[in-house]
């Protein structure tokens, strides 16, 4: 600068002008919205994916079913879990009286869940047998424990009755309710397995599907399930299976066209 002149307000020494713009821009940077991190990728539901079961109870089960998949023709294809599969035990006499006549077959599983179900439908050759009725009870074993929600567990049910069609077009499909669990009527379990039957009435929109609502065949008055029943609150008693036979088999010949049960 001359000497005897005046600065002006804006004249500044380079070096202090250069400090200033670097203020400057990291103030703007600082300034700047920082873009939204990305949301995780949600987990995806298991309910609705091919998954066996890791326990060799469960793959000596399979293999057994495949094999009398092969050479069975039943009329009537019961699928599912323990409850399922407890027919042939707890439920056998009743089973004998009420079901055997009708050309059933029982294909239930200790311990399914829809995503084992499936599994068992891609390994079992279940395809072949084309019955004329479908007896499907699934999903207690998902939302046991929180294995999956009840909205998943819905999903994974309905993804087992499009399988069920694809693999079955003629066959029919009785889908039963979640059956009740659980000592009290706010018992865990118990509330999630009433949410995925509210969601059930959604996968019955076929008219090849129906669905039975079992809950107050094993429920009281106060809400509890009755040990005569269901004495672990979880699986039909010999009385419980009656009970459910008396609601199951005539929809059952209504659907098969089997006409009325003979006394």
């Amino acid at each position: 600068m001359a000497p005897g002149a005046t600065a002006g307000p804006l004249a500044l020494a380079p070096a202090a002008l250069a400090l200033l713009l670097v203020a400057i821009a990291a103030v703007a940077v600082a300034e700047e919205p920082k873009p939204s991190a990305a949301a995780p990728p949600s987990a995806p539901n298991t309910a609705v994916l091919p998954a066996p079961l890791e326990w060799d109870r469960f793959d000596r089960r399979c293999r057994a079913l495949a094999q009398r998949a092969a050479t069975e023709r039943p009329r009537v294809l019961f699928l599912g879990d323990s409850i399922t599969e407890r027919w042939s035990t707890v439920g056998q006499a009743v089973w004998r009286a009420r079901f055997e006549p009708l050309g059933a077959a029982n294909f239930g599983v200790v311990g399914d869940r829809t995503q084992s179900l499936l599994w068992r439908f891609d390994h079992g050759g279940y395809a072949r047998m084309a019955p004329e009725v479908v007896v499907l009870l699934i999903g207690t074993n998902n939302v046991k424990n929180g294995r999956n929600s009840p909205s998943e567990t819905a999903e994974g049910v309905a993804e087992v009755v499009r399988t069920l069609r694809l693999e079955m077009p003629t066959s029919r499909v009785l889908l039963l309710s979640v059956l009740p669990c659980g000592e009290s009527s706010g018992a865990p379990h118990r509330r999630a397995a009433a949410e995925v039957n509210r969601r059930l009435a959604a996968v019955a929109d076929s008219p090849c599907v129906d669905l039975l609502d079992c809950t107050a065949l094993f429920v009281d008055a106060e809400g509890r399930i009755p040990d005569r029943w269901m004495a672990d609150k979880l699986h039909p008693t010999e009385e419980g299976y009656r009970r459910l036979a008396d609601a199951l088999e005539p929809a059952v010949r209504r659907l098969a066209c089997f006409g009325p049960r003979r006394e």
